[in-house]
C-alpha cells in the first residue's frame, strides 16, 4: 500500500470531505478586480495562535487571472500561483511551495492531474472532479469576494480535496452586510460564509467590500487530526497603485 505524503497544516485548506453531485460549472456573474494587498492576522491550531501575514495580487496576464499568495506563518513561507480561466474563472493550474512540499496541479475538462511532493515522497494526482474546480489555491478568498454577493445569494460550486483527491461541492450564503473596521480602514462589506454541501464541520468566511468586491477579511476553519484549525486575517494595506 502507498503511503501518500502528509501535508502541512497550512496547506489543508481544502481538506474536507467529499461530496458527489454538483454544478459542472464555477458560479455566474463572479467580478474578480485586479487587487494587491498585505494582510495580517493569527493561525491557531489546537488553541495555540501564532502570527501569519501574506501579500495577496489578482491580475490579468496573457488572457488569463493569475493568483499570487505569499504567506508566511512560524511553520515558514508559503507561496502560491494559481491560473484561472479568463471568462468561468475556473481553476487551470495550481502551483505551491512551503519548504520541501511542492504541489504542481493541472486543471482541464473536470479533470485535475500532476504531484503531491512531500517530506520526501512524489504523489501523482488524476482524479475526475466531474466538473469545474473553483476557488482553490492562492487567493481563494479574493476569488470568494468576487462573487455577485448580495441580500439573498446563495450558490454552489466544486473545488479540489488535497487530502482525499476527491471533489468537493460547497454552499456559499450571504448572511448580511456589516460595517467592519481594520488597520486598512473602515468598510461596508458583504458576509458570506461557505460550508460543506455534506454537512462536515469546516467553513470559510469572507467579508468583500460593497460595489468593489475586494477582500476585506476572512476566517477559514476545519478540524485536523482532532484539532481545530483557525485561520484569521484582515487587510493591512492596499498595494495596487
Amino acid at each position: 500500500m502507498t503511503t501518500r505524503p502528509a501535508l502541512p497544516a497550512f496547506l489543508l485548506t481544502l481538506a474536507l470531505p467529499a461530496f458527489a453531485g454538483g454544478p459542472w460549472t464555477p458560479p455566474a456573474g463572479v467580478n474578480l478586480v485586479p487587487d494587491e494587498a498585505s494582510f495580517a492576522g493569527t493561525i491557531s491550531a489546537a488553541g495555540r495562535p501564532s502570527q501569519v501575514t501574506s501579500s495577496m495580487s489578482s491580475r490579468e496576464e496573457k488572457g488569463a487571472w493569475v493568483l499570487r499568495e505569499l504567506g508566511q506563518s512560524s511553520s515558514g513561507d508559503t507561496l502560491e500561483v494559481t491560473v484561472l480561466d479568463r471568462n468561468t474563472f475556473a481553476v487551470r493550474s495550481r502551483n505551491t511551495q512551503q519548504g520541501a512540499t511542492h504541489i504542481n496541479l493541472t486543471y482541464a475538462q473536470g479533470k485535475v492531474h500532476g504531484t503531491i511532493t512531500a517530506g520526501g515522497i512524489e504523489d501523482a494526482v488524476d482524479a475526475d472532479l466531474g466538473g469545474e474546480a473553483f476557488a482553490d489555491g492562492a487567493c481563494s478568498a479574493m476569488v470568494l469576494a468576487g462573487l455577485p454577493l448580495a441580500a439573498g445569494y446563495h450558490a454552489e460550486f466544486r473545488s479540489y480535496n488535497l487530502r482525499t483527491r476527491k471533489a468537493v461541492i460547497k454552499l456559499v450564503k450571504v448572511e448580511g452586510l456589516e460595517t467592519l473596521k481594520v488597520p486598512a480602514g473602515s468598510f461596508r462589506a458583504w458576509k458570506a460564509v461557505v460550508t460543506n454541501a455534506d454537512g462536515e464541520p469546516g467553513s470559510t468566511t469572507v467579508w468583500s467590500e460593497e460595489g468593489t468586491h475586494r477582500l476585506v477579511r476572512y476566517e477559514f476553519r476545519m478540524t485536523t487530526g482532532g484539532s481545530e484549525l483557525l485561520i484569521v486575517q484582515e487587510r493591512i494595506k492596499n498595494l495596487s497603485r
